[in-house]
Parts: C-alpha cells; sequence; structure tokens
C-alpha cells in the first residue's frame, strides 16, 4: 500500500465505524495548494465514547503491517495524538484527538470532495491555512508558511476572506495571515 491506498484504507475505516474525520495535513494542503512529499497521513478525528470505542476497534485490527501503541488510547485526553505506522510504506498515520466542542467549527466547515474515486472529508482550505499559521506562531516554521501561502495562490478567489480575518484577530495570528497574502508563491 502506497499513501493513496492507506488514505483511502482509513477514511473506509474510519467511515464505516462512524468516526467523524477530517483530512489536514500535508494531504490536504496537496489538495489545496501546491502538492509535496509527505510521509504521513494526517486525520482529525472527533471523540467521545463511542467513537473512542470504535478508533480502538479500527487501529486494533491493522494487521502485522501496522504498529501502534494502543496504551496511548487509554490515556487520551482530547487533544492528543495517536499514531500508527506501515512498516512496508514508512508512512506514519497521525489521529489528531479533539473533543466535540474544539471539532465543531471545523466540522460545519468541511468540504467533502472525491480523492481516488471516493468521498474523502478535508478540513477547510481556511481552517488548514490558519491551523498551519498558527503552528507558526507556536515553533517558526518554513514549512507551514509555504503551505499557507501556496493554499492562498491557489485559492485566492475562493477564500472566505472575513472568515479567516475573524479567526486570525481571535487566534493572534493577524501578523502572520498578512504576511502570507503579501507573499509571492515559494515553490518546493
Amino acid at each position: 500500500m502506497g499513501p493513496q491506498e492507506l488514505l483511502q484504507f482509513f477514511s473506509r475505516k474510519l467511515a464505516q465505524y462512524n468516526i467523524p474525520f477530517l483530512l489536514t495535513g500535508g494531504m490536504a494542503t496537496g489538495y489545496y495548494g501546491f502538492p509535496r512529499s509527505t510521509h504521513d497521513i494526517d486525520f482529525i478525528v472527533e471523540v467521545g465514547e463511542t467513537s473512542l470505542k470504535n478508533l480502538r476497534r479500527v487501529l486494533g485490527d491493522l494487521g502485522k503491517n501496522f504498529m501502534c501503541d494502543m496504551e496511548q488510547l487509554d490515556y487520551v485526553m482530547a487533544p492528543t495524538l495517536v499514531t500508527a505506522y506501515h512498516f512496508p510504506s514508512t508512512m506514519k498515520i497521525d489521529f489528531w484527538i479533539v473533543k466535540t466542542s474544539n471539532f465543531t467549527n471545523e466540522w460545519k466547515r468541511r468540504k467533502q470532495k472525491q480523492v481516488l474515486g471516493q468521498p474523502i472529508t478535508l478540513v477547510s482550505a481556511e481552517d488548514l491555512i490558519l491551523t498551519k499559521l498558527a503552528w507558526c506562531k507556536e515553533v517558526y516554521s518554513e514549512r507551514h508558511l509555504r503551505d499557507s501561502i501556496g493554499i492562498w495562490h491557489v485559492q485566492k478567489g475562493k477564500l472566505d476572506k472575513g472568515y479567516l480575518q475573524q479567526k486570525a484577530k481571535e487566534l493572534h495570528i493577524l501578523d502572520l495571515l498578512k504576511t502570507m497574502t503579501k507573499s509571492k508563491p515559494i515553490s518546493y
């Protein structure tokens, strides 16, 4: 299995077990902006009591080609991260676990897209930009800034600029948003 097949596999599994999820990270960046190499697949998953049990089932049934520390799920206090590793491809699959209250806004703004013939739920382009800029605020990352600039330029006419301004103000990242909007695309 390569990255696309792993994306399809986990998207099907999460949907099969009724676990609300959003694709984010490098793969979502490639969809909205400029594609770049990535060695992981990032999902935001909503955790409630039932979905946590179902996530345990999904990860517990992965088989010998995967490694996942199931004990991580015993200590889930959202937000947190649970990771599965796929040995043959060396891909890492990250499950960013959030509580319902943190998930609601991003879930309302989600985008349903066909990726490789399968429906995939992605975080919105605006929320992906905001997340990447928030990461830049915490620990400056040229890659996250470059990703944001790429999404901005590719999606420019389709973005909700009012929402971006409002949320950037709430997150105290208006200066980074302004830097991003004035920057030229940076190629990889």
